[in-house]
């Protein structure tokens, strides 16, 4: 696996898994919509979607190995913009991967797709946008010989995350001095350190990319198998950062769809295992975050 198209480089699993496959050896590539601003600093090569025509021109310039799928939309209210970004684009992705000769894909899926013991029961709309998706991967891998993965994520953190999680608010107030709001509490995570989540992605690639990949596709679970309440979480938090953090429990509501019993026991990619447990985990997300770079050991 040499060369890999990713979607979703923008955000904020993309632009860690477009600079990890940087630094294993991969030329990169990706596509961007024309509304936002290529990545800075990186040697990937932007490809820019001005028309669905686009997707094609893109692949075939670039020649992947393979494709990484993770744009994405979660927008509850708009539900057309989730359709368009979650279903019909990684439909136009699948028939200009098979236009232009590319058949190995690693798509992303998550654990909110799934209830306790693995059955079909989205929590959100968003989560059933994104098994739609997968059964439209399952067409062209029946009929047009693509070779798939999706990768079901669990409660993905890290460094440098502006997305709006307990994390992030946790890091800003260790550096502003205030305290967190936060729900009870009580709810489970399944915690994965983003580092392991790009390692599964190179993994999985690897797979599909493979001479000997058969067609078809499969869901595998990108699961630590870790599970604590948020309480638990905050509390290996302060344990890194070597201080206590005022959280204000209940102050918000718990989010709509809440799981309360995340899914056990799916299969996890053949081959994989996450480098990072919990307090390792944290101890890197301190070191990155908090720490001036002549700290860091």
């Amino acid at each position: 696996m040499k060369r890999v198209l990713l979607t979703g480089a923008t955000g904020y699993i993309g632009r860690a898994l477009t600079a990890h496959l940087m630094r294993v050896g991969c030329h990169a590539g990706y596509l961007h919509l024309a509304s936002e601003e290529p990545l800075a600093d990186t040697q990937a090569t932007p490809f820019r979607l001005d028309t669905d025509s686009s997707i094609a021109e893109a692949l075939a310039a670039f020649q992947p190995d393979v494709v990484m799928h993770l744009a994405a939309v979660m927008a509850p209210g708009n539900t057309r913009a989730m359709l368009e970004a979650n279903v019909v684009f990684g439909t136009l992705l699948c028939e200009a991967m098979v236009q232009t000769g590319c058949r190995a894909l690693v798509n992303t899926g998550t654990f909110w797709q799934y209830g306790p013991s693995g059955e079909y029961a989205p929590n959100t709309l968003y989560a059933s946008t994104k098994q739609a998706f997968q059964d439209v991967v399952t067409w062209f891998a029946i009929h047009q010989g693509l070779r798939a993965v999706t990768l079901a994520l669990f409660d993905v953190f890290g460094p440098h995350d502006s997305r709006p999680k307990l994390i992030t608010d946790l890091v800003r107030s260790v550096r502003a001095g205030e305290p967190v709001d936060a729900s009870t509490g009580e709810q489970p995570v399944c915690p994965i350190y983003i580092d392991d989540v790009c390692s599964a992605f190179e993994h999985a690639g690897r797979l599909v990319a493979s001479p000997d990949a058969a067609s078809g596709h499969v869901v595998f679970a990108a699961d630590t198998g870790i599970r604590v309440s948020v309480r638990a979480m905050v509390e290996h938090f302060m344990q890194a950062v070597a201080k206590p953090v005022e959280v204000r429990w209940g102050a918000k509501p718990q989010r709509t769809g809440q799981i309360r019993v995340p899914v056990a026991g799916m299969p996890v990619l053949p081959g994989w295992s996450p480098r990072f447990d919990l307090p390792a985990a944290m101890q890197a997300l301190v070191r990155a975050e908090l720490l001036a770079p002549e700290e860091r050991p």
